[in-house]
């Protein structure tokens, strides 16, 4: 017996009659859902209306921007102009310091140097007047 056959056509019928019921019950949720639709396209074409009036603005906000951009590039160049001559004017420093490293160093060890001599001149002068003291002619003070 085959799909199409008379005697099958009964209860084909019945299910396809249940199908369609079925599917008619759906028809009120889809209509529901097709408002939300139409309201949502209601709202994005007030949205999409109001956007040209908002690029307008947007543009006109950042027409200077590439005027600003430009100056702050040639602002930027001068920076880079002024950092270059510092970087020089630093080398050169460097370079004629570095002799003087050498110089000032042997300075720091003399000065090093003198302390220990100092200390013992003190206490040469300390015992020199230790006795320059005993003489009778040289008054105490």
């Amino acid at each position: 017996m085959g799909l199409l056959s008379p005697l099958t056509f009964p209860l084909r019928a019945l299910d396809d009659l249940r199908a369609i019921a079925a599917s008619v019950g759906e028809l009120p949720r889809l209509v529901a859902v097709l408002e939300s639709v139409a309201a949502d396209v209601a709202n994005l074409r007030e949205t999409v209306g109001a956007m040209p009036e908002d690029l307008r603005s947007v543009r006109v906000e950042l027409a200077p921007l590439p005027r600003g951009i430009e100056r702050i590039e040639v602002g930027l160049d001068a920076v880079v102009a002024d950092v270059a001559v510092l970087r020089s004017d630093v080398d050169k420093t460097r370079r004629s310091v570095e002799p003087m490293d050498e110089d000032l160093s042997a300075v720091e060890g003399a000065v090093r140097a003198l302390v220990p001599k100092i200390e013992e001149l003190r206490a040469h002068f300390d015992r020199l007047r230790d006795d320059l003291a005993g003489l009778p002619f040289i008054s105490k003070s």
